[in-house]
């Protein structure tokens, strides 16, 4: 579609592209050779017929009528193109929307086909419109996606269909709500209207009995005009036939040309923009970037998140400004604590080069839920600063913030290589802790089996992708701030709990505690004997008695015998 200023009358008078020139040219040409013709035979012969004002002009009114007509019904279609096309951007971005909502985070790769199939759905609507969707064109769809869609006549069908199972999956995995999956469906109807409604415009043409009288009419106007103008205007007669020929077959070439507005003409509405439009804001809305380059090293994801560290609201640690202004700034007390907190993090990082005092505020701020706190806490960890280099642990944490609203987290969840394998491992070895004893324990009782937990995961010196899942559950499990303060602080710098003796549970719950710690003990396929010999310690605290223990540490290396043979 042609852009330009409505106010600059002089452009727009001059110029040529996008205007109706080209195509009335040649039909121009034709008549002009016409009208010389008849000035020829009107200047040298006696034979020049005559046709009177009147009758012409009726011929003239008739003419005007249709045109008119023709071009109401051209402007119509181009406008109602508009409005589904505008329609089609309202429904896909509200459909990218509800998927931001109701979608967990941890849910990647059903996010990110839900942005693929969005964003191809625009697409292939386009080509569609046009040529026929081509699958390869397609890019951001996988190959089995692509592999299924050849499965149907009309690939956008497919895509619909598509998105409705992948929606539907979230009533399998239980966070999506049967009832609220019909909110989804109404969003997929919308697009299937836009989609029937651009196509009856795209397959419906003007009736050809229609098209036939406008043409014949024209011509008879254009091949009886010169008559009527040569014996009153001579050989002016060819600069009126130019502005009469360019006003009305021009007309008629504008609605030719936007009575299909589906095309890459100039006058032709904006589709690739809108479509790209499209499949951008669905990527922004559910947090979805398209992956760098696969065989980045850790030296260049580190640059990307200093380039990425630049959290929504402001106050990134990586942020140099040690102004006198900037620092008078976050001495400023606000009353909110974690606020509070998050500004020592940041004062300290300025000022005292005190990494471990810096990390510690920055925690406390972030277990009281500030966002931005955690963003930094991604950072911190991803670099090794305040306390050692972790990548699962700084995934942890941008996944946190991503998860409470951090756009910038998101991205750097998704540019940076490092992360990325480490989300793969949580999504694939992430193990619950047993909800049934969850649901029975208070905060002190959860708290002592979060540090048995703990103990057990790091008694054997070494913390693999499925035991780091064990602690971050033990985290997740409590909701005092001091206590998950003191559980982390400890899981960073390698610190040991005593297990202290605690019979406030009772004997089903302490089934389940040994059950569940030998589980974790073996999950990597290892019962070390500094594990057996916690169990046993741990079993004595909860008062235990010997030939239980005996029979869960038995039951472990039972455990690992099976492993060792599959």
């Amino acid at each position: 579609m042609v852009s330009y200023d409505p106010e600059n009358r002089f452009q727009i008078i001059f110029s040529i592209h996008g205007t109706v020139l080209p195509a009335v040219s040649k039909y121009m040409a034709v008549m002009l050779l016409w009208t010389g013709a008849l000035l020829a035979v009107h200047e040298y012969t006696d034979l020049m017929p005559k046709v009177t004002t009147q009758a012409h002009a009726m011929i003239g009114l008739a003419l005007g009528l249709l045109l008119v007509f023709r071009t109401n019904t051209a402007y119509d279609r181009f406008w109602e193109g508009r409005k589904q096309l505008g329609g089609l951007g309202i429904s896909s971005r509200n459909l990218a929307i509800k998927a931001n909502t109701i979608i967990p985070v941890e849910e990647h790769a059903l996010r990110s086909e839900v942005v693929a199939l969005i964003g191809a759905y625009g697409v292939a609507l386009k080509d569609h419109l046009r040529d026929g969707v081509d699958l390869e064109k397609l890019e951001d769809l996988s190959p089995s996606i692509k592999t299924d869609l050849k499965g149907y006549t009309n690939p956008l069908n497919g895509i619909l269909s598509l998105l409705s199972v992948r929606f539907y999956s979230g009533v399998d995995k239980k966070w999506l709500p049967p009832p609220v999956f019909s909110v989804f469906s109404k969003s997929l109807d919308e697009l299937q209207e836009t989609l029937r409604a651009l196509e009856r415009i795209r397959t419906t043409p003007l009736p050809f009995a229609y098209v036939n009288q406008l043409k014949v009419f024209m011509l008879v106007y254009f091949l009886t005009l010169p008559v009527v103008l040569i014996p009153a205007f001579g050989y002016a007669t060819i600069v009126a036939m130019i502005v009469i020929i360019y006003a009305l077959v021009g007309i008629e070439e504008i609605g030719i040309e936007i009575e299909d507005p589906f095309g890459d003409d100039p006058n032709d509405l904006p589709v690739d923009k809108i479509c790209q439009g499209i499949r951008k804001d669905a990527r922004e809305i559910l947090g979805v970037y398209a992956d760098e380059d696969e065989g980045e090293d850790e030296e260049v994801a580190a640059k990307e998140v200093d380039a990425d560290a630049t959290v929504d609201a402001g106050g990134a640690v990586t942020d140099t400004d040690t102004s006198d202004q900037a620092l008078e700034a976050l001495k400023t007390q606000t009353g909110d604590v974690a606020e509070d907190l998050f500004r020592k993090g940041l004062l300290l990082s300025k000022t005292s080069g005190d990494a471990m005092a810096t990390y510690r505020a920055f925690h406390e701020s972030a277990v009281l839920g500030h966002v931005r706190a955690k963003y930094n806490l991604g950072i911190l960890n991803f670099k090794g600063q305040g306390v050692p280099k972790n990548i699962d642990e700084s995934y942890y944490w941008f996944r946190d913030a991503a998860a409470h609203g951090s756009a910038d987290a998101r991205k750097t969840l998704k540019s940076v290589k490092a992360l990325r394998d480490s989300e793969a491992d949580f999504k694939e070895n992430q193990k619950p802790l047993n909800p049934v004893l969850m649901d029975t324990l208070n905060e002190e009782q959860r708290f002592w089996y979060a540090k048995a937990i703990t103990q057990m995961v790091m008694v054997d010196g070494r913390i693999d992708v499925y035991e780091r899942t064990y602690l971050h559950e033990s985290i997740n499990m409590l909701e005092n701030s001091v206590h998950i303060q003191e559980l982390e602080e400890a899981i960073l710098l390698g610190r040991d709990f005593e297990i202290e003796p605690n019979t406030s549970f009772g004997p089903e719950d302490q089934k389940r505690i040994l059950q569940e710690l030998i589980e974790i003990a073996t999950v990597d396929q290892d019962f070390a004997p500094q594990e057996q010999t916690l169990m046993q310690l741990i079993g004595n605290a909860l008062g235990v008695p010997e030939a239980d223990i005996r029979n869960a540490i038995k039951q472990g290396l039972t455990r690992v015998r099976q492993f060792q043979k599959s």
